[in-house]
């Protein structure tokens, strides 16, 4: 029976515990020595009562023995051999009693395996029979499912069989037509009209609901308030968006308008009349810092002041690109003391308007700039022209910029609409104000006036009171007494005609 086969199991695994138990005995046995071992031993339970009496008495006489020999007794002195001789009758009794120990686990190891090579083949027999049981049980159990099943069906089909005889023999009453059903016109459902009105006011809510949460979180500069709040500086101008260069445009287009708007509100926040040396900025890279320059200088230039245009950034320029000039020499050789100022500013065909390009690009940009002879220069030119602008690579990230706002009385940030985020437009003032400089005010860059409404009352006057206008491309020249324009080649000292000789040894 299946009990009968699970004791038997039982008591297997129950041999196989003990001769396991047994073995690693006697294996630990045969790895200790002295002490160790004799302590293994009679931890056992087979242990001789005698052998365990003995043994705390051969422990004491050792530490009677141990004192002995620390009061200076030698070893021949009779307590000493009286107590070796005694410890050494323990030791041969408590080693023969390990050994006997040793022997009993070895016996009852043998009588073990016996029991268990016994024990096996009575157990096979029991799950060879308890086997052959098991299959004509199996065989039992499907048959009886299988009737069980069949006698079910048989008196499902009599309880039909019943059922129709049943209402075979009742009697039917006729149908009858009381009126005839008419389709509907219009379906009860669904309901065109009303869904596409929930679809619609659903569609809305959930459009209007996206917008906000993208709007939400889009953290760059949008409106003239986030700067203002922020920076706690004003706007100078809003510039509309694919708004080229002026040179080539036309001084009386709509897009001149927004950087005469930016040229009067200089003025008008400008702290003293001398403060005329003005770095642009920008936080990073394609928010149009370079284009803005370039027409402001064209549009002060234009309204009368005499204007140089300085491109510091001596990674990256563009500026002589704008002119369609060679970039050397320029600012960096300058510096580096191997042209003279007359050699590197260049007048340009537009009246009151000159320009200094970066030349070679130093290994060290910051280095080049961070010297007492930048310094020098630009008070010199600050006696020799009305306004000075000048380029700079973006403010954050390189130390170029920080040195040009510390040597500038002005600066002005241009930030690129819907790019630069918010935080980092407030490092850009405190990198501009860390390095000792005043951020003057913001020019919003890019703004697209024909999705933000906010601006179109703004910029809607550009082109009203703007006329079109051909226009040459300011090619850079010479004075007309002076040879033709040049691309690579310095100007003479004349190229400065019109504003006071600049002495080569004044700037030194």
């Amino acid at each position: 029976t299946p009990s009968v086969l699970m004791t038997s199991e039982q008591r297997l695994f129950d041999l196989k515990g003990e001769i396991e138990r047994l073995r690693t005995q006697i294996e630990r046995l045969s790895e200790l020595s002295g002490d160790d071992l004799t302590k293994m031993a009679l931890s056992l339970d087979i242990a001789d009562a005698s052998v365990k009496q003995v043994y705390p008495q051969y422990l004491d006489q050792s530490i009677a023995l141990e004192r002995l020999r620390n009061l200076g007794l030698g070893a021949r002195h009779p307590k000493v051999l009286a107590l070796e001789k005694e410890i050494e009758k323990m030791r041969t009794f408590l080693d023969s009693g390990v050994l006997t120990i040793k022997e009993t686990l070895q016996t009852q190891l043998r009588i073990a395996e016996e029991s268990m090579e016994r024990f096996e083949g009575l157990h096979q027999g029991k799950r060879e029979e308890s086997m052959s049981e098991r299959e004509d049980y199996v065989a039992y159990a499907e048959a009886k499912n299988e009737y069980e099943q069949q006698n079910f069906i048989l008196q499902k089909m009599e309880g039909d069989y019943n059922q129709v005889a049943i209402e075979k023999n009742m009697t039917s009453t006729p149908t009858r037509m009381h009126e005839r059903a008419e389709p509907n016109p219009r379906p009860a459902k669904p309901n065109i009209l009303l869904n596409l009105i929930l679809g619609g006011v659903v569609g809305l809510g959930a459009g209007f609901a996206i917008a906000f949460f993208l709007e939400y979180l889009d953290t760059s500069v949008k409106t003239i308030e986030d700067v203002e709040q922020l920076l706690e500086c004003p706007v100078l101008a809003v510039v509309p968006k694919d708004v080229g260069l002026l040179f080539q445009n036309g001084a009386n287009t709509p897009d001149a308008e927004a950087y005469r708007i930016l040229r009067t509100n200089i003025e008008f926040n400008r702290n003293r009349a001398d403060a005329n040396v003005i770095t642009v900025v920008s936080g990073s890279a394609g928010e149009g810092k370079s284009t803005t320059l370039a027409n402001l200088a064209y549009v002060c230039a234009q309204g009368g002041y005499t204007t140089l245009l300085i491109d510091a950034d001596l990674r990256r320029p563009r500026l002589h690109g704008f002119f369609g000039v060679a970039n050397t020499p320029g600012l960096s050789d300058f510096l580096a003391r191997e042209r003279r100022l007359e050699e590197v500013v260049l007048r340009a065909r537009e009246e009151n308007l000159w320009f200094l390009p970066s030349g070679a690009m130093p290994a060290d940009p910051a280095g080049v700039l961070n010297t007492r002879d930048l310094s020098a220069m630009i008070a010199e030119l600050k006696s020799r022209f009305d306004i000075i602008l000048i380029d700079g690579p973006p403010i954050l990230g390189v130390s170029d910029s920080s040195v040009l706002a510390r040597e500038s009385d002005l600066t002005i940030a241009v930030v690129q609409h819907r790019k630069l985020p918010r935080k980092t437009l407030l490092r850009v003032k405190m990198g501009v104000e860390n390095a000792g400089g005043r951020l003057l005010g913001v020019v919003l860059n890019n703004v697209d006036v024909r999705t933000d409404s906010q601006y179109q009352y703004y910029t809607s006057y550009y082109t009203y009171y703007s006329t079109p206008q051909t226009h040459q491309p300011p090619v850079l020249t010479q004075p007309a007494a002076a040879p033709a324009p040049r691309q690579t080649d310095p100007v003479t000292p004349g190229a400065l005609a019109g504003v006071p000789a600049i002495a080569v040894a004044d700037v030194y």
